[in-house]
């Protein structure tokens, strides 16, 4: 099953953090890293000019990585002001947010595509989601691998069997580049 994952690229490399040639790995396997900030700063609380600087800087080291997702971004604390929106448009195709019923209908807001959080474990109430999703939308699932418990047994077979609840639907699973070549307004 393809993924993402966003990375702040101030933490490649440092210890218990993915390297680029871990990230290269992933990518190999049909996978795609994008961007999170250079720094986990929420971008709409600092200056114009540091939100440009982390933004700019994401981008440009997950390119010269080799990163396919360079020019993709995810929010940090899942939520961006107008002007982070602004800025992110100087050097992005598109951006992440986050929203309780996480369904994105088209035409698509680029800059404002909404991510639904998994991380609570409620596998039921995903579920739910699906089965109410309307016709022609966009489901994006995230979910933090870091958080407590999310290592869990229990996590990880929530994850299979939701993966499984989705291909039992027959609905398409995809990296969020390959994603929005399908769904995005290009």
């Amino acid at each position: 099953v393809p993924f993402s994952f966003c990375v702040n690229t101030s933490n490649i490399g440092t210890t218990g953090r993915l390297t680029v040639e871990d990230m290269k790995f992933l990518e190999n396997q049909g996978n795609t890293a994008f961007s999170h900030g250079h720094e986990h700063i929420w971008h709409g609380r600092v200056s114009d000019e540091e939100a440009d600087n982390s933004l700019r800087t994401a981008r440009n080291l997950l390119k010269e990585w080799g990163m396919s997702g360079y020019d993709i971004l995810a929010y940090p604390y899942g939520n961006a002001t107008k002007k982070t929106r602004e800025i992110a448009r100087r050097y992005y195709r598109a951006a992440f947010s986050v929203r309780s019923d996480g369904y994105n209908t088209m035409p698509l807001n680029q800059f404002y595509i909404f991510r639904q959080g998994i991380d609570s474990g409620n596998w039921e109430e995903y579920k739910n989601i699906i089965d109410n999703a309307p016709d022609n939308s966009w489901i994006v699932f995230f979910g933090h691998v870091n958080n407590t418990g999310n290592d869990s047994s229990d996590y990880i077979n929530g994850y299979r069997g939701l993966i499984q609840y989705i291909k039992s639907k027959d609905i398409p699973i995809l990296n969020v580049k390959d994603a929005l070549d399908v769904k995005g307004n290009i």
